[in-house]
């Protein structure tokens, strides 16, 4: 296989790829083979047929069709990795010759990675400013480290802003379950006003066992039922 690369605009290469005919009767070879697993021949088990017999039921067109099929993607890639191209996108091939017998050749035009070139940044220098944080920022950073790193651990108290609970509730209106106010297990923080203002004034001070009802005219989607145990602080 010969194969050369020209350059063109728009961040584009064409290939030109040239196969002799040696590498055709290889790629020819593989080809029946494939063709040989695929056909059903009358008289024949799957595989067993003989070459001369698919090569007359097929044709030379179409025989010379399903090599090109076969080999032109592999010689592509081929051609790409010797011309060491950083392709980004397919490409577009144009059999030149060969498309019913002889020699085989094709042009691949195809669309490659551009090269940035950056000047005139040596010897430049940026400022940046100082920092200087109070002692109110750095207790504030330390604070959201310690909350992002803490270890939770179950208390044997009653709940407070802060805490997280485990949870069952189960939310209904007019008798049918509420969607986004009914789940299980559902592990939440007190005082935030994640589920309704009502609900986190009836966990404050609930302990592990606590059940308790009431109407959220307030809920996410309209008026709703609350049902809420309490399994964990």
């Amino acid at each position: 296989m010969r194969t050369s690369a020209e350059p063109l605009e728009g961040n584009q290469v064409k290939l030109t790829v040239e196969v002799d005919e040696e590498e055709i009767r290889r790629a020819e070879d593989d080809t029946f083979r494939r063709l040989t697993r695929e056909a059903r021949v009358p008289g024949f088990r799957p595989g067993k047929a003989p070459r001369r017999l698919l090569a007359a039921r097929l044709g030379p067109k179409v025989i010379r069709e399903e090599v090109l099929r076969d080999m032109l993607p592999r010689l592509y890639a081929d051609a790409v990795i010797e011309s060491s191209l950083d392709v980004i996108a397919p490409p577009e091939i144009d059999v030149t010759a060969g498309e019913e017998s002889g020699p085989v050749a094709f042009d691949a035009v195809v669309e490659v990675r551009p090269k940035v070139s950056i000047v005139g940044y040596q010897g430049l220098e940026v400022s940046l400013p100082a920092l200087d944080p109070s002692d109110a920022d750095v207790d504030a950073q330390v604070d959201r480290l310690r909350e992002q790193f803490a270890e939770l651990k179950v208390v044997e108290r009653p709940a407070a802003d802060g805490d997280l609970v485990t949870i069952d509730i189960h939310g209904s209106r007019d008798g049918q379950i509420a969607e986004g106010l009914t789940a299980d297990d559902l592990v939440y923080e007190v005082g935030t006003g994640g589920i309704v203002e009502a609900a986190d004034e009836r966990l404050r001070g609930a302990s592990a066992g606590d059940t308790f009802a009431f109407d959220a005219d307030d809920a996410p989607g309209g008026p709703a039922h609350l049902e809420i145990a309490v399994k964990q602080v």
